[in-house]
């Protein structure tokens, strides 16, 4: 019988990377990080088995549509459309105030 090493590895993207990583100045970026919160989509762990023993422990996103934060998504909808009733309202007092 072999022995096996379990062993964690955990991939970030390059681009969600350096989107962690830059924190300088007031961009837009760090606007909307800072009003709305982080995106995190979900991710899940993949475990690989050889022979009933697990050789290696990683963890993925979630592919497709399942992976999405859609409770960040739906604050950021239902503040654009806040935002467009604040605009009309205020357009209309200006038309016909």
């Amino acid at each position: 019988m072999e022995n096996h090493q379990i062993f964690t590895i955990t991939t970030i993207p390059e681009f969600a990377r350096a989107a962690l990583e830059f924190d300088a100045g007031n961009t837009m970026a760090q606007v909307v990080r800072d009003l709305f919160g982080t995106y995190t989509p979900k991710v899940q762990t993949v475990t690989t088995y050889m022979d009933g023993e697990p050789i290696a422990v990683e963890e993925q996103y979630v592919p497709g549509v399942a992976g999405m934060d859609f409770e960040w998504l739906a604050g950021f909808a239902v503040f654009l459309l806040i935002l467009y009733c604040l605009f009309r309202l205020l357009g209309g007092s200006v038309k016909y105030g």
